[in-house]
């Protein structure tokens, strides 16, 4: 379960870097940046979350 968060957190992240680019070079409007985004940021936020609960005196 633990590994299939760290999985879940590392894709999340790298589909937030995608989507970074792509607002860079102006392949997608602002209002649907922001919006995809702060999805994308709260469901690592609940994640990190999750694994916290696995791991209760460590730091992520």
């Amino acid at each position: 379960m633990l590994n299939d968060l760290e999985r879940r957190k590392l894709i999340l992240y790298r589909e937030i870097q995608y989507l970074d680019n792509e607002y860079f070079i102006h392949n997608i409007n602002t209002n649907d940046y922001n919006s995809s985004r702060a999805d994308l940021v709260r469901e690592v936020s609940k994640i990190i979350d999750q694994i916290s609960s696995f791991l209760p005196n460590q730091k992520i």
